[in-house]
């Protein structure tokens, strides 16, 4: 049996993905205009789940052993989280910064929201 907050990570870990990879999508075939050609759905889908796999760690097993996680501290590994995001974007697709970056806030701000939200409704 899983331990409860192992168990709670993998379920944030399944809805950051769930919630990032269609943005990283649609951010980059709409907002960055990145055909298929170019990069496939695939590399995208891969790209974001290696990327969010990498990231999460950090936020949940890490940054707590440093500093209490909220407020400030938490918007701050928030912060960091995309930077290193929007850096393994832009190492693979070669995408401007500020799209790589933007859609990453985008991404994680929709995933820490809702997956907030979805945690109080039970």
């Amino acid at each position: 049996m899983i331990p409860h907050f192992e168990h709670a990570f993998l379920v944030a870990l399944g809805r950051s993905i769930l919630i990032e990879l269609p943005v990283l999508w649609i951010g980059l075939r709409t907002l960055g205009k990145v055909s298929s050609e170019r990069i496939s759905s695939p590399q995208i889908i891969a790209t974001g789940f290696l990327a969010t796999v990498a990231t999460i760690p950090y936020l949940w097993f890490i940054a707590p052993l440093f500093i209490r996680m909220s407020g400030l501290p938490l918007l701050g590994i928030e912060g960091a989280i995309v930077l290193g995001e929007g850096a393994i974007y832009r190492l693979v697709f070669s995408c401007d910064w500020r799209l790589c970056l933007g859609i990453s806030a985008v991404a994680n701000a929709l995933s820490w929201g809702l997956g907030t939200l979805l945690r109080h409704m039970g």
